[in-house]
């Protein structure tokens, strides 16, 4: 019995998350190493006392508790509670019963997740940053496996440009609604499938693309993605963008129509100066 309650306490005192058996008063009955070196203390140290005395407000138990709620409903319980320091944890109640059935204490136990929180709290306000940028710059942005074609990101501003919402918008969906697609850049001067292959070779894809958006009109999109590739070369993923052009082809479309005319002017002017000057008689 000696040995066996030895190799329990090992086991309890290795574990980094704090650990403490607590009775219906919220007195400390036992805490492990990490709980005690957690507020500075020894484990003996801490017996008798009420563990909020130690990591929350001393004059009170925590709002929200999950020790008190497991002593109520007699199972486990859980919760993400902050303390007054700053740190975050994610605690949880575990009632320990006797053999006959009776409640002997709850056993607390948190794990500090202070800076799991900051980096996903990081994370998310990078996040909106990223969206920020992306809905300011007026680009659909794609992010897509490679190896399945599933796009795995779609930028909001997809269902403005095509009609179709993220979770409509395909590959497949995408290759209907081209209408012509036309090399630019490094790839100006190929034909579409050679530009392809030669986007897959230097990793680079551009192209002006005509398309046809739900419900039947026509629009113009400038369409560049770089490809992302594992150890062995090998592509997995492209990080496209798509740009409504439209307006732009309509102007120089134009300019080409005043050009023409304004050449055919010129050439009309020419001939009729030639006429007039042409010797009679």
């Amino acid at each position: 019995l000696q040995e066996n309650e030895a190799q329990k306490l090992a086991i309890l005192n290795g574990i980094t998350a704090n650990i403490a058996l607590v009775n219906e008063d919220l007195e400390i009955l036992w805490a492990n190493n990490a709980a005690a070196a957690s507020v500075s203390r020894s484990p003996e140290e801490m017996r008798g006392h009420k563990c909020y005395e130690f990591w929350a407000n001393p004059e009170r138990p925590c709002e929200g508790c999950p020790t008190l709620r497991a002593f109520k409903s007699q199972q486990s319980e859980s919760a993400t509670m902050r303390t007054p320091d700053g740190r975050i944890w994610q605690e949880s109640g575990e009632p320990v019963f006797a053999t006959d059935g009776r409640l002997l204490g709850v056993v607390e136990i948190a794990n500090d997740i202070t800076e799991l929180k900051k980096a996903e709290e990081a994370l998310r306000d990078s996040e909106r940053l990223y969206r920020g940028a992306i809905e300011a710059n007026g680009a659909v942005v794609l992010y897509q496996d490679c190896r399945t074609g599933a796009y795995e990101f779609i930028s909001d501003g997809i269902l403005d440009l095509t009609g179709y919402t993220a979770e409509e918008f395909s590959l497949d969906v995408w290759r209907s609604m081209v209408r012509e697609k036309v090399p630019v850049g490094k790839l100006a001067g190929l034909t579409p499938d050679e530009a392809v292959g030669m986007a897959r070779y230097d990793g680079h894809w551009q192209f002006e693309v005509r398309i046809r958006i739900r419900g039947g009109e026509e629009r113009w999109v400038a369409n560049t993605a770089v490809y992302a590739r594992d150890e062995h070369g090998q592509i997995h993923h492209s990080l496209g963008t798509l740009f409504d052009i439209t307006e732009r082809k309509r102007l120089e479309a134009e300019l080409r129509r005043a050009h023409n005319l304004e050449s055919l002017g010129t050439l009309a002017g020419g001939i009729a100066h030639d006429l007039n000057t042409v010797p009679t008689g």
